[in-house]
């Protein structure tokens, strides 16, 4: 027994095929755009220690001490701040009705 098709067997529609030539359109621009951002991406060089560019200066295992306290006195002003930052008397009476 066939399935019920829609159309015509073998049969593609206007608009289907429109569909396919623009998604191939979207893919070939994509492709190109991607191609383009390769060219314009500067060429990283291996460093002199053979480290990652990205990588090189890092410090691995425990930081200084002064970096975790830097660390908490951000999360302190944060958290001094979060109650000035969600006090909505401040806001026009149009904000607050929402």
């Amino acid at each position: 027994m066939k399935e019920a098709t829609i159309g015509r067997p073998g049969k593609t529609t206007i608009a289907k095929r429109d569909r396919e030539k623009a998604k191939q359109m979207r893919q070939r621009e994509k492709d190109e755009r991607r191609a383009q951002r390769k060219a314009d991406k500067p060429e990283r060089r291996p460093t002199a220690s053979g480290e990652d560019p990205d990588l090189e200066g890092l410090r691995w295992g425990p930081q200084a001490p002064l970096f975790y306290i830097a660390s908490y006195e951000l999360a302190a002003k944060m958290q001094l701040r979060a109650a000035e930052v969600s006090d909505l008397s401040r806001e026009s009476a149009a904000t607050r009705a929402l």
